[in-house]
This record gives C-alpha cells, structure tokens and sequence, in this order.
C-alpha cells in the first residue's frame, strides 16, 4: 500500500528525476555485516568443535576444505598488504 501511494507521488511530480524518486521512496542500505565478529565466533565454533581426533584422521576431502579456508585468509592478508603497503 505505501509503495502504491509513493508511486502516485511520483506520477503527481513531472520534475522529479528516477533517481530522487529512488533516493526519496527507497529503503536504507542494510549495514555491512561485523565480519570480525563474524570471524570471531566462527574461530571459537572450530577450536571448540573440532575433536583433535578428526584432525589427527582427517580424509583428503577434510585437507582440501581446510586449505581452501587456508587460501582465503591468505588472500585476504595479501589484500590488506598491497593496500597498506600503498
């Protein structure tokens, strides 16, 4: 209902451009996520979680997850690097 009646706003404002409808009837940005505590958390779920027996068994596939987790972070290091390297 109350995207119907800012349309009809619109309509009634001939020097209201797309994007000032958009700016003025759009809702906010949700905010970016707290990705350190996202990270955070997750750091403390896999200390706490993760039996020291399924790391001293672990499979090819449990390897390749881990490495893939590895090489993100190492990427994501490499990133902060070049950026206050600069």
């Amino acid at each position: 209902m109350e995207s119907q009646a800012h349309f009809k706003n619109f309509l009634a404002n001939p020097t209201m451009s797309l994007q000032d409808a958009y700016r003025a009837y759009a809702p906010p940005p949700d905010p970016p996520p707290d990705w350190k505590s996202l990270l955070r958390r997750d750091l403390a779920t896999l200390r706490n979680n993760v039996p020291h027996s399924a790391i001293r068994e672990a499979k090819e596939d449990d390897i390749a997850l881990l490495s893939e987790l590895r090489d993100l972070l190492t990427e994501f290091l490499h990133d902060i690097e070049a950026v206050q390297g600069s």
